[in-house]
């Protein structure tokens, strides 16, 4: 909730958890406000919580290639570039590459 306990400021859908690959995927983490560091304040926590609670061997994700805000702050948070997914999301009749990043559980500790 934020300040005023008037909503959800960000939130975050993880999927593989009943998985035994160990292997989760950060789906989609959305923010209220983007552009206010709210990002880079709650992604540390949903870390933590993949590889502590959850017991991650890996966490990967997808991040729309011409998205540079959020591939620094993934780079910076310790994710490493895997490869190029080419045209693997369609968006308003365009078809976009989606980078494909990843960390693992030796790397979070």
């Amino acid at each position: 909730m934020n300040e005023t306990g008037s909503g959800i400021d960000a939130y975050a859908i993880l999927r593989g958890l009943s998985e035994n690959s160990r292997s989760i995927e950060l789906k989609r983490i959305v923010v209220a406000t983007p552009g206010q560091g709210l990002g880079r304040k709650v992604l540390p926590e949903i870390i933590q919580i993949a590889f502590r609670e959850l017991r991650a061997h890996r966490l990967f994700l997808n991040v729309f290639e011409d998205n540079a805000r959020a591939r620094h702050l993934y780079e910076s948070l310790g994710f490493k570039y895997e490869g190029v997914m080419r045209q693997a999301a369609h968006r308003d009749g365009v078809w976009f590459d989606l980078r494909l990043m990843s960390m693992l559980e030796s790397e979070y500790n």
